[in-house]
């Protein structure tokens, strides 16, 4: 079994460890080579959802890689609901001729600090049902269930208005990040983000090709990476996730 895996605070992670036995191999760092091929008997794609919809890294990976197994699967992490994100991987697949078997949603934390009291999300977090969804979906994935969630007019509408606002704003959310005082110039922004968008010499540099997917922010060990409109000070990574994890999953 294959798992490629898009982190930016653990959640992702977490569930591609589950399990234990697998090849989990990072999207980031398989972005950085040459487009590949990909043979194993199951092929998972384990990622957050992004406004309803896949995040563009993980778009592009799957886009210009070529895949061949007998059973693919994901596991769709998110805050309180994917909406038709499975739908959009589908879809994808299809135009390689290849059809996704299995597809769960795991809700974990709101993470997006614009519009989510990190602080509110924590507390809420023993709600949240990753504790019990996740132990089923990898009995599930490794016993080759067949199955896929059916989707209605509105998780549709609601991914295909979503994701023109996350369309819009992509490469410019950086422009609303700044850094404040605390800043030791440690360059741990530059080593978590996925995708290369910062740059360290004598003070912090956003490249402009942000994904707002807050790994930067969240992981600062100094706290000193601010979103001018964050709902709090807070910062969240996932419990089991230690900073040298999420480093070591962008960067292999």
């Amino acid at each position: 079994m294959t798992i490629f895996f898009f982190t930016a605070s653990g959640n992702s992670l977490k569930v591609s460890k589950a399990f234990i036995t697998s090849d989990c191999v990072s999207i980031s760092s398989e972005l950085r080579k040459s487009p590949g091929s990909y043979t194993d008997d199951k092929i998972g794609f384990i990622f957050p959802s992004y406004f309803y919809g896949i995040p563009r890294p993980v778009l592009k990976f799957i886009r210009r890689s070529d895949f061949n197994s007998s059973y693919f699967f994901t596991i769709i992490t998110c805050g309180s609901t994917s909406g038709a994100t499975s739908l959009q991987l589908q879809n994808e697949l299809k135009k390689k001729g290849i059809s996704l078997n299995y597809a769960v949603e795991i809700t974990t934390i709101n993470n997006y600090v614009p519009m989510f009291d990190i602080n509110k999300e924590i507390y809420t977090q023993s709600k949240k049902n990753i504790e019990s969804i996740l132990p089923a979906a990898v009995h599930d994935i490794r016993a080759s269930v067949n199955r896929i969630p059916s989707f209605g007019f509105t998780a549709k509408f609601s991914h295909a208005i979503a994701q023109i606002i996350y369309k819009r704003m992509l490469d410019k959310c950086d422009n609303n990040l700044y850094i404040d005082d605390k800043c030791n110039l440690c360059g741990t922004c530059a080593l978590v983000c996925p995708v290369d968008n910062i740059s360290v010499t004598g003070s912090i540099n956003f490249n402009q090709k942000c994904e707002s997917c807050f790994a930067c922010l969240h992981n600062c060990p100094q706290k000193a990476i601010h979103h001018k409109k964050e709902k709090s000070s807070s910062r969240y990574r996932e419990k089991s996730i230690s900073l040298n994890d999420i480093i070591e999953s962008n960067n292999i």
